[in-house]
């Protein structure tokens, strides 16, 4: 029995996508399972399942080769962030795996997280470096040279801030 082709895939997070697996023979007429998980482990749960209509299959005769095309919706991945998923194709008319590797998910730069053209009632969430405060430390946004800035302030240097006021 020959092992499954190895094949890695990238993709872009949250983007519609197709990827195509080519393998040797005739696989026209064959159902598949296309799964993705965070690795390999037998209770790890499945992240991307494809089968039915998002799965379909393409015999070159001439060639003897039969192309697969998986079909990505945006919702397949958008929420996910791991870097890469491992993944199989599993032929589940013979019961054989076919293909597996990895599934790499690209960030897009621009995201609808990235704080650009915010909605009236989003909340922005920034993040802070801890290692640069103190234990006990607050966090406070000041006006330094004409910007919004977060610093660092101990307790004591809020109290006098609220004595003064």
């Amino acid at each position: 029995m020959a092992l499954p082709k190895e094949q890695n895939i990238i993709i872009y997070r949250g983007d519609p996508a197709q990827l195509t697996i080519t393998l040797d023979g005739d696989y026209s007429g064959k159902e598949f399972l296309f799964g993705a998980k965070k690795d390999k482990n037998t209770t790890s749960q499945r992240l991307i399942e494809k089968l039915g209509v998002d799965i379909s299959v393409t015999y070159n005769a001439s060639q003897n080769k039969s192309t697969i095309n998986i079909l990505f919706a945006e919702e397949d991945t958008q929420d996910l962030t791991y870097n890469y998923l491992e993944y199989d194709l599993i032929n589940i008319t013979d019961n054989r795996t076919v293909a597996r590797g990895k599934l790499y998910l690209e960030g897009d730069v621009i995201t609808p997280y990235d704080g650009f053209a915010l909605p009236e009632d989003a909340v922005r969430f920034l993040q802070l470096d801890a290692s640069s405060g103190a234990d006990y430390d607050l966090v406070q946004v000041r006006v330094i040279d004409g910007e919004k800035k977060l610093v660092f302030i101990t307790l004591s240097e809020l109290k006098n801030q609220l004595n003064s006021i």
